[in-house]
This record gives structure tokens, C-alpha cells and sequence, in this order.
């Protein structure tokens, strides 16, 4: 509802002024138990099938190093896994393709694997990231041909493939070995 007011008798402004019928809310504050995010798990349905990746590859996808994605329904959305060392990030972009930053054990061998496969890379093959991390990005091409490799939510996303160090390979087949 919008209400004038006559200040001087000269000079009047308008003010809003909230229903007399309008019930207000208010933000309430979040209980920690719900501050403390929880880590994701994914559990296979006993009835169900599934297919394992099979694909012999010379090198192994070891972790997670971070994830961006744009999303423009939580714009200020930040989601950290803060129970590992290594955190695994999910943040928004905007005006930007998707992004996934892989830890490989053998970056190596990936360059060679990805040229088989003819899966395209920048040309300038595993460079010294900015961490001192040796890197290959698969970025998304512009005429849609990378999209049949690698899409998220509808939208090319660059894939940066990073060599992991000793630590983060110790902790994958660390994790591997358990039952």
C-alpha cells in the first residue's frame, strides 16, 4: 500500500507502508547441527544393477580437487567438504562454462590415452599450473563438439586434469583397500 506524505505543504513523498492485513516474517537463525554440512554418500540398491567402468586406462581418476557450477537459482551458494584435508569445493560461476578439476595418478599417461581416444585438449598439452601442479585442460570447444564428452546440467564445462601428489594417491588407495 502506498501512502503519501505531505511534508511543507509544498514537497510530498511517497512511502510504502506494509498491509494492515500482511502478516511479517522473519529469518530464523539456523540451529548448528544444521550449519555443519554433512558429506554426500551414494549407496547401491540391492536390486539394482549397475554397471562398473570397465575401461582399461593407463592412468586412475584419484579424487575430486574442485567443482564449480553455475547455478543461477542459489546464487550465493558456497559448499565445502571440510572433513578431508583436501576440501572439495562446489561455488558458483557466472559467464563461465562449468568446471571440474580431477587429481590423476599418472598425468603422464593421459596426454597419449585422450590423443587415442581423440578427445580434445589444449594445444599445449601438461603445463605448470599456478600451485606448481602440472595440468591438462580439456576446455569446451565452441562449436559444441566437446559436449559429447564431457556436459553438466546442460552446459560445457572445462575439465582440468591435475597431477596428484603422494599424499592424496596414498589416500585413495588407502580408501580403496577398505571393504
Amino acid at each position: 500500500m502506498l501512502h503519501r506524505l505531505v511534508t511543507s505543504g509544498v514537497r510530498a513523498r511517497a512511502v510504502a507502508c506494509p498491509s494492515v492485513t500482511s502478516i511479517r516474517t522473519f529469518a530464523k537463525k539456523a540451529k548448528p547441527s544444521e550449519l555443519v554440512m554433512r558429506p554426500i554418500h551414494f549407496e547401491e540398491d540391492e536390486d539394482v544393477r549397475i554397471t562398473r567402468d570397465t575401461a582399461e586406462r593407463p592412468f586412475r581418476i584419484v579424487g575430486v580437487r574442485d567443482v564449480e557450477v553455475q547455478d543461477w537459482n542459489f546464487p550465493t551458494r558456497v559448499e565445502a567438504d571440510q572433513n578431508k584435508k583436501y576440501d572439495r569445493v562446489v561455488r558458483n560461476r557466472f559467464q563461465h562454462p562449468n568446471f571440474i578439476s580431477l587429481w590423476v595418478d599418472k598425468l603422464n599417461e593421459v596426454e597419449s590415452y585422450l590423443k587415442a581416444e581423440k578427445v580434445p585438449y589444449t594445444s599445449e598439452g601438461i603445463v605448470a599450473g599456478p600451485e606448481g601442479y602440472d595440468v591438462l585442460v580439456i576446455p569446451p570447444s565452441e562449436d559444441g563438439s566437446s559436449v559429447e564428452f564431457f556436459n553438466l546440467c546442460d552446459s560445457p564445462t572445462m575439465v582440468e586434469l591435475v597431477q596428484a601428489t603422494p599424499e592424496v594417491i596414498k589416500e585413495f588407495e588407502e580408501e580403496e583397500e577398505q571393504p
